[in-house]
């Protein structure tokens, strides 16, 4: 039965990627691309999900299956990249290399022990639910509705200025509902969709609203994928921003959609999509018996989400190291040691997308590992861990300003060169650091000073309630 399992899986494999190959070299259909690129995305996503999350369920398997999937499409397709580029061979390459790799290793698995379920659903759904959810749908889509009967070309500075007062309501409204939905059902996971659809809401606002495009960086990292797209390489090869050129160009290729539709929306559904689940997920595998999970999920929402509003490396950097977070909880607090390997890869993720966050990523995988040492009792002597510690972060903290050095050097055109006499300086030394300053200017609009208390006094906000935690 389990030869049987692994020869149809490799079948299936196959036959997926040789109809997606064959679209993308010679027959070129967007109904092929969107049919067969969606059923290979699939395919494999549930492979690497069975081999990455083998004792849970279906769903599970398949949701966090495609973006682990992608994960490792991105990591070698900025090997490939960096190497030599990224046309039509080399993305057969990467769907071979892949899609071979996470079939052997979801076949040497072994057998699951048991099924670990992590929907609850022991709290019948309710007329009541249903009524107030289909209330929150009819605000969602009356706010969805404004927002596309707003959408303008015009050069305007904020969405805001064509989006009028009645969104502000409804999304109001919407946000009320959906808290009251999520507490009322604290023991059903009935209210994780309806939260995710919320969170695009709050992420979609500019790409509705701006028909053109929003933003600076959007339009420069397109223009640089349209060209890859075409000709499978740009010159200087960036040492940055290659992980997203590399997945945006492969979905492109492989889906036969616009690479601009791809880039516009990659991060705004990863991070609706993703970040909700992610907090049920590692919640309810942590302790399965806390409840209102989905209440805490939709509070994700009090963080600003400025960064993925828009496809650009930094946010889609930021989205991999949220995700890594959530995946090491289970590591610190649900022991589950194993799962290194799933932080390793997000890790290596939002390293080739950009390093200004893969590089933290890493030290943050970094200690997990001695973490997991110190667990394991094979780093018993505790000289030897906090020799390792002071090593880890004296290495860290010139990681960063050596990586801009080296990429001014191998790119052509750039420079970059160390200020000595900045360090003279006790100003400039500490400059860096007046983001903890408090904010407490007085504007005297009560509404307005709350707002920008709370925006400029974030990182401080987060600090302390660290500090209390810990």
């Amino acid at each position: 039965m389990r030869i049987y399992s692994i020869v149809k899986n490799f079948s299936l494999g196959l036959l997926f990627s040789l109809i997606v190959i064959a679209n993308i070299f010679y027959i070129r259909n967007e109904f092929i691309g969107i049919i067969f690129g969606n059923a290979f995305l699939l395919f494999f996503g549930y492979i690497a999900g069975n081999y990455f999350f083998r004792e849970y369920t279906f769903f599970w398997k398949i949701f966090f299956g495609i973006l682990f999937f992608l994960s490792a499409i991105l990591i070698f397709g900025s090997i490939v990249y960096f190497f030599y580029q990224l046309n039509n061979i080399a993305i057969a390459c990467i769907i071979v290399g892949t899609g071979l790799l996470f079939l052997v290793a979801s076949s040497l698995n072994g057998k699951k022990n048991h099924i670990v379920k992590i929907f609850e659903n022991s709290q019948k759904i309710s007329i009541k639910t249903i009524a107030l959810s289909i209330c929150f749908i009819i605000f969602e889509a009356m706010a969805f509705f404004i927002l596309i009967k707003s959408a303008s070309t015009e050069a305007i500075r904020s969405p805001w200025q064509v989006v009028p007062k009645d969104f502000f309501i409804l999304f109001f409204i919407a946000t009320c509902l959906l808290f009251v939905i999520s507490i009322y059902n604290k023991k059903s996971s009935f209210t994780m969709p309806l939260i995710c659809l919320h969170f695009f809401l709050m992420t979609s606002v500019v790409m509705i609203i701006y028909k053109l495009g929003y933003g600076f960086d959007p339009f420069i990292h397109q223009a640089t994928e349209k060209i890859i797209l075409s000709q499978g390489f740009i010159t200087p090869k960036p040492l940055y921003y290659i992980g997203q050129y590399a997945l945006v160009v492969f979905l492109s290729k492989i889906l036969m959609l616009p690479l601009t539709s791809i880039d516009a929306y990659l991060l705004p559904l990863f991070f609706s999509l993703y970040i909700p689940y992610a907090v049920y997920f590692s919640f309810k595998n942590i302790a399965s018996s806390i409840f209102g999970v989905g209440a805490i999920a939709l509070s994700f929402l009090m963080l600003p989400v400025a960064s993925f509003i828009v496809t650009t490396p930094q946010g889609l950097a930021n989205f991999f190291i949220i995700m890594m977070i959530f995946f090491s909880l289970n590591v610190i607090f649900g022991e589950k040691l194993s799962w290194i390997k799933h932080v390793a890869l997000l890790a290596l993720a939002s390293l080739s997308i950009h390093p200004l966050t893969g590089i933290p990523a890493l030290v943050f995988f970094i200690f997990l590992v001695l973490f997991i040492l110190y667990k394991k009792k094979i780093l018993p002597y505790p000289y030897l861990q906090k020799l390792l510690i002071v090593e880890i972060f004296a290495i860290a903290s010139i990681s960063i300003p050596i990586i801009f050095i080296i990429n001014s050097k191998i790119s052509q055109g750039f420079g970059s060169y160390l200020q000595i006499e900045a360090f003279r300086s006790i100003k400039k030394i500490f400059e860096p650091l007046s983001f903890l300053l408090p904010y407490i200017k007085n504007n005297f609009n009560i509404v307005y000073d709350i707002i920008y208390w709370y925006e400029f006094n974030l990182y401080i906000i987060l600090l302390v309630f660290l500090f209390l935690s810990s």
